[in-house]
């Protein structure tokens, strides 16, 4: 089973991106999954209702085992 993802807030796109939230993070950041790094002191949250990076939000995706509608 993987660990927890939140999703957190990056004031630099104003987007949500997917952290894992006992993952193994530098001092000072936050890495998602995208890579992106967000502020340390950033809030996660459990669910979002917009904005998130797409980048993440296909990582997510793909780790539920979805499928992409590309119509």
């Amino acid at each position: 089973m993987s660990p927890p993802v939140r999703w957190g807030l990056s004031i630099v796109d104003w987007r949500y991106h997917a952290v894992q939230d006992h993952g193994c993070h530098p001092g000072g950041a936050l890495v998602a999954e995208c890579g992106h790094e967000l502020l340390r002191v950033t809030t996660l949250l459990d669910e979002i209702d917009s904005r998130p990076c797409d980048a993440c939000a296909r990582l997510q995706l793909d780790s539920a085992g979805g499928q992409e509608n590309t119509d």
